[in-house]
């Protein structure tokens, strides 16, 4: 009679394991695919139809990322770097950013890609907006740097971006980086940034958008603040 409560009582420690691992699967199979359709609504290019707007369509926010490497000016920063793309990593206000989830950014066309303008088609809101590499390493203040898989992921300082209601389009910045090549031992990151700002090139924003984006309208400039102190959670 014991063996027998025993097995049962196995049997159902069992079934709950297996149920537990399902909802998990399922969880993250859902979560994974959210995730994915985000991004792809980030990158790709919102209407621009001048009627009446849910709350939740995006905006395109446009912005130019600028890099210095060495002394020089690189042409092409999304590729500045042999290892890897510079990419961003953006989450709402109050939602940490984390490393290991960064994508490229939407783009315009081949010239204004390798000039650095790329955009983000967001919801009006408050984000933070960061850019991260593998191996890259960011040495400012707000920055971090993690290891997955044995690959060092750096996260820049985030950026605080403000998406406006009442736009089609927004300017929120060129993000100007300051980096140099490092040449250490293998499995070290490959470069460092020392210095990020926000500049405010808007007239190039509007020469842009009066060759390429003429159908959104003008373009107000709002722009990103540099975060000094901002949770970045813990890569897995």
């Amino acid at each position: 009679m014991v063996m027998g409560t025993q097995s049962r009582y196995r049997l159902r420690v069992a079934a709950t394991h297996q149920a537990m691992s399902a909802l998990f699967v399922t969880t993250l199979a859902f979560a994974t695919g959210c995730a994915e359709r985000t991004t792809r609504e980030m990158v790709t290019l919102p209407s621009a139809q001048q009627t009446e707007r849910p709350v939740s369509e995006r905006v395109l926010a446009m912005f130019r990322v600028a890099m210095d490497l060495d002394g020089e000016v690189v042409d092409a920063p999304f590729s500045a770097f042999s290892s890897t793309p510079l990419l961003t990593d953006v989450a709402p206000a109050g939602i940490p950013l984390t490393p290991g989830r960064g994508f490229l950014p939407g783009g315009f066309d081949l010239e204004s890609h390798r000039a650095g303008w790329a955009f983000l088609a967001l919801p009006a809101g408050r984000y933070r907006l960061a850019f991260e590499g593998v191996s890259v390493r960011f040495d400012m203040a707000g920055s971090e740097m993690r290891v997955a898989a044995g690959t060092p992921i750096g996260v820049s300082t985030p950026s605080t971006v403000v998406v406006p209601s009442n736009a089609r389009l927004v300017y929120i910045g060129t993000f100007a980086l300051t980096c140099h090549k490092v040449r250490g031992k293998r499995g070290a990151p490959d470069a460092a940034c020392n210095a990020l700002e926000v500049r405010d090139e808007t007239e190039l924003a509007r020469q842009l958008v009066q060759k390429s984006l003429v159908q959104y309208g003008a373009v107000p400039t709002v722009l990103a603040s540099i975060s000094q102190a901002e949770r970045i959670a813990v890569f897995p």
